[in-house]
């Protein structure tokens, strides 16, 4: 036999707000994760790390002009 309290129910209530908020996080870095792996396994191509770092640190070619366009 049990018996649900008010400070019992308040507690059982924050824990379970509390498991949401951790799965929620948890769902986030798994995301997270899969990208950063693709990412990993991208980088082993030539063609694939020229334009990883064209377009994350916008390098470029003696040759070439980069234009940057800001959307919204």
């Amino acid at each position: 036999m049990s018996f649900l309290d008010k400070n019992s129910f308040t507690v059982l209530l924050e824990l379970s707000y509390e498991i949401e908020k951790l799965e929620r996080s948890n769902d986030f870095y798994r995301k997270k994760i899969r990208e950063d792996t693709k990412n990993l396994e991208r980088i082993h191509i030539p063609y694939e790390i020229e334009k990883y770092a064209r377009e994350k640190f916008l390098m470029k070619r003696e040759n070439e002009d980069v234009f940057i366009i800001k959307r919204g």
